[in-house]
């Protein structure tokens, strides 16, 4: 019995484009499209953004840059002799002041009076530490000591004033801060006061 032979014709099946797939022609032509709107809208973008750059630097001032001041320095001369009465900052004392209504050694003005009238204290001995601005602030410790040291002015006292009082004692004051003795504030002040807060009559400096 001879095999059957499929007579049925070979069909050969195609893809079918889809429906909503258009012709390639037109696909080029909406993608160049698109590409031209979106480098549009970038040019756009810029030339907005560069504006607003441009509108800030204009409309910007420039920044003002402030120098901080030098501080000044200046050192007393002590070899002008005492002030005459009257009110003085503690930095234009130059020694051998009598100073009423004496508070403290640390005070900023002091009131200089007669030495002939009744008076807190007296300015007996001054002492600059340095007139080189180069020289570094030494501290407040250091400076302490050496002010103690400069301060020690028992002998040096007029014997005969100060033989009239049983209770002297001296304070003195020194540069705190570097501030301080960056502007040149750099002595030494000795006072001579009283512990009975009672007054002095007379210079003890002899």
């Amino acid at each position: 019995m001879a095999e059957e032979v499929n007579s049925e014709p070979l069909v050969t099946r195609r893809s079918r484009r889809p429906l909503t797939q258009p012709p390639a022609g037109q696909s080029i032509f909406i993608a160049l499209w698109i590409l031209g709107t979106l480098a549009t809208l970038a040019a756009l973008g810029g030339a907005f953004v560069l504006g607003q750059y441009v509108a800030n630097l204009q409309n910007s001032e420039p920044e003002e840059i402030i120098e901080a001041p030098e501080i000044p320095f200046v050192v007393p001369d002590l070899s002008l002799g005492p002030r005459p009465p009257g009110m003085w900052s503690f930095d234009e004392l130059r020694g051998g002041e009598c100073i009423g209504g004496y508070q403290g050694a640390f005070s900023e003005q002091y009131r200089v009076v007669t030495c002939a009238s009744p008076h807190g204290a007296q300015i007996v001995r001054t002492r600059l530490l340095s007139v080189n601005q180069q020289t570094p602030f030494p501290g407040e410790v250091e400076l302490r000591e050496r002010a103690a040291s400069i301060c020690d002015v028992a002998q040096s006292l007029n014997r005969a004033e100060a033989s009239q009082y049983r209770d002297l004692a001296v304070e003195f004051s020194y540069p705190l801060t570097s501030e301080q003795w960056d502007r040149g504030q750099r002595v030494v002040y000795c006072f001579v006061t009283r512990l009975s807060g009672e007054p002095l009559l007379g210079s003890l400096i002899g």
